[in-house]
């Protein structure tokens, strides 16, 4: 398998995902069945581009790494110096990062 044909399946089922098109439910079996793709992937050294777009994608789906994800992105977005207070664009991305672990349960 070349790593284009690779790629073409994942943007088609990451995009199912994005526009919910995909269940839910689907993801794990999903990205568990692009991840057995990738050792088939002709250019060895693009082997672990794959790899880290299925990892990043997991941890947008998977909930103790989606934990993680919103817990960096508080700190990241809401740590000031004493006094400041964080902008509505901070605020605002830490919530949707909360509503989308919400979501995803």
């Amino acid at each position: 398998m070349r790593y284009d044909d690779f790629l073409a399946e994942y943007d088609r089922a990451h995009d199912d995902w994005s526009y919910g098109n995909m269940p839910q439910d689907a993801v794990g079996p999903e990205i568990a069945r692009l991840r057995a793709l990738v050792p088939q992937i002709e250019e060895t050294n693009r082997r672990s581009w794959a790899e880290n777009l299925l990892t990043r994608w997991q941890s947008y789906v998977d909930g103790p790494a989606m934990t993680d994800q919103v817990k960096a992105i508080s700190v990241d977005r809401l740590r000031r110096p004493h006094g400041e207070t964080p902008s509505d664009s901070d605020i605002e991305a830490v919530r949707f990062a909360l509503r989308r672990m919400i979501d995803v349960g």
